[in-house]
């Protein structure tokens, strides 16, 4: 395969060179039988849990953060809850009454209907 550019070239023939010097070494070319995990496993508990302990941290950090801005929202929507029910009187609750009325009536039908099949 004629190549051309100079850095392929060189690249392909670092692949070969190292490939066949791998081949020829006395390493062992069984390593996916070997178990590496024990050599290693102190190690990555270590790492997992440095890792567990830090997102655990940061997430804690953001509940926080969450608790706090949903207190200040929740003041605000007290304030503008009460703003709009002071502008606007509503002393007629025919209009919940008539939804519950509804909902309870639906679910008797829909509980007679299962019960009599």
């Amino acid at each position: 395969i004629p190549m051309e550019n100079p850095e392929l070239k060189k690249f392909a023939q670092g692949a070969i060179m190292g490939w066949n010097r791998y081949r020829n070494s006395n390493i062992d070319n069984d390593w996916h039988n070997q178990n590496l995990w024990i050599q290693t496993e102190e190690i990555w508990g270590a790492i997992f849990t440095l890792l567990a302990s830090i997102l655990i941290t940061i997430i804690s950090w953001i509940m926080i953060r969450i608790n706090h801005w949903k207190d200040r929202m929740e003041k605000r929507f007290r304030y503008a809850a009460r703003v709009y029910f002071e502008r606007h009187n509503r002393e007629n609750y025919l209009g919940l009454s008539l939804l519950s009325f509804t909902v309870v009536s639906r679910e008797a039908l829909e509980a007679f209907i299962f019960v009599a099949g």
